[in-house]
């Protein structure tokens, strides 16, 4: 058995010892790219094809799994549905960087405050890391027919400290499993909030949003703004914005994708 130290709450709980994830393939990469570019020599900050001034095209946009995209003028139109996502390049800011633009549109299912990574993803599943798998078990423990209620392309709205507990990865990759479009709340544990956009799982930190819009609201959120707006009532608030290097792991489906992207690039 491994004791673990939630300092989010003072408090420490018990759960069985698990195997990681193999984020050791994250180091790998990173080794892998810095060889290329050195043997090519490429330097971080160089035009790539399709970037402004380097000439060359881009591929259409990529279509994931989560939210709603709404073109904006200038960037590539696409047809879409409410839960689908997809992505615009439009250039670069640093030659390496593309722009993102992102509209998610969803509903919302409300919880409190200091939602525990043992609440949003239980120990007791912790012997698979099959995203199918944890999605079936995502927010169990705080509410047990949250998987029946989910739709594609909802949110989730908590109070304060959502996240705290235990650093598993398991847990935000519950939920993007289980197809949220991201969730809104006035704070996130420190560990948490690192680990949902390297698993591809948006959040957005917005006490006004999180104090106010009511369960069941349907939310339109623009990630590159960090606007969120309540449609039945008009009203819009104000996230903290996500920066573009951020967003393109969103688009990719998180760290290991986009690394994995970029090494299939050169």
């Amino acid at each position: 058995m491994a004791t673990q130290i939630n300092y989010g709450q003072g408090k420490m709980s018990r759960y069985p010892a698990h195997k990681p994830l193999e984020f050791c393939q994250f180091f790998r990469l990173i080794l892998l790219i810095r060889l290329k570019n050195h043997n090519s020599g490429t330097e971080a900050g160089r035009p790539e094809a399709g970037d402004p001034g380097g000439g060359g095209s881009r591929a259409a946009p990529a279509k994931i799994f989560q939210g709603t995209y709404r073109p904006k003028a200038g960037t590539l139109e696409k047809q879409s549905r409410r839960g689908d996502l997809a992505v615009a390049p439009t250039g670069t800011l640093t030659g390496r960087l593309r722009k993102v633009v992102m509209i998610l549109t969803g509903k919302v299912h409300r919880f409190g405050e200091d939602i525990n990574t043992d609440e949003i993803l239980p120990a007791r599943y912790l012997n698979t890391s099959d995203p199918a798998e944890l999605a079936k078990h995502a927010m169990e423990d705080a509410d047990p027919e949250f998987v029946r209620k989910v739709k594609p392309g909802d949110f989730i709205i908590a109070g304060k400290n959502f996240g705290c507990g235990s650093s598993r990865e398991h847990a935000p990759v519950a939920l993007k499993a289980v197809g949220l479009s991201g969730v809104i709340a006035p704070s996130f544990a420190r560990i948490f909030y690192r680990n949902a956009f390297n698993m591809g799982l948006a959040i957005f930190e917005s006490p006004e949003a999180a104090a106010e819009i009511a369960a069941g609201a349907e939310l339109s959120l623009e990630v590159d703004s960090g606007i969120i707006t309540d449609l039945a009532t008009g009203k819009k608030y104000q996230s903290q914005p996500i920066p573009p290097f951020m967003q393109e792991l969103l688009a990719d489906g998180g760290l290991m994708a986009h690394l994995k992207k970029q090494l299939e690039a050169k």
